[in-house]
């Protein structure tokens, strides 16, 4: 809870870098004001909410990150008491001019969140989902995908991010069970689009947990 979180995160030295830091929350008020990774603020490139007004996520973005140690903060717009987490992870090898493909957004209320995203052969696809965590429920991610984060923020509000190769269209979804009832969830995914010349982007595996 709260307004404001900050974390520490190195980001690394590899050519074309890009960060995203993922915000998860679980009421409808609530937006995102800033990100800021030092002194750079990342602009924000999508925020989805769901279409029962329960949760939602936001992607923001920074080109080219400083390589090194750094302090990542996100501030929200107020401060009632909810749950929120965010998620700071950086790529190399990322397209530096349009280093994100469209976003694809869908809210739910079920134990199936998944979507549909646009993207290529040597992207990297990545989505962010929130949903709403009541009595020990357990997210499990769909095939091809890896697993990046998959938490519970309080017993309340649950929060997965995961990744998957690119093609013409990356489903990305996950399983919600025990018990096997209908949750509201948001989920959001985009491609990270390929760096000219190079093989593909790399994500660096710096998944972390605030707002506890």
């Amino acid at each position: 809870t709260g307004t404001s979180k900050s974390v520490s995160h190195t980001t690394g030295a590899g050519a074309n870098r890009l960060m995203l830091v993922i915000v998860h929350g679980n009421t409808a008020a609530r937006t995102v004001s800033t990100v800021t990774y030092g002194a750079a603020s990342l602009v924000s490139a999508a925020a989805a909410q769901n279409t029962g007004s329960w949760g939602w996520v936001h992607f923001w973005k920074l080109v080219a990150p400083a390589s090194g140690a750094g302090t990542v903060t996100v501030t929200l717009d107020t401060s009632d008491p909810a749950n929120w987490t965010f998620t700071v992870v950086t790529f190399a090898d990322a397209d530096q001019t349009t280093p994100l493909g469209t976003f694809a957004g869908a809210g739910g209320d079920s134990t199936t969140p998944s979507v549909a995203v646009s993207a290529a052969t040597n992207d990297l696809v990545v989505d962010g989902l929130t949903w709403d965590d009541a009595d020990g429920t357990i997210a499990t991610v769909g095939a091809g995908q890896t697993q990046r984060r998959n938490g519970v923020v309080d017993g309340q509000m649950g929060f997965c991010v995961s990744t998957e190769p690119g093609a013409a269209t990356v489903t990305m979804s996950w399983e919600l069970t025990t018990p096997p009832d209908p949750r509201p969830w948001d989920i959001q995914g985009v491609a990270v689009k390929a760096a000219a010349g190079g093989g593909g982007p790399i994500a660096k595996s710096h998944f972390l947990l605030l707002g506890v």
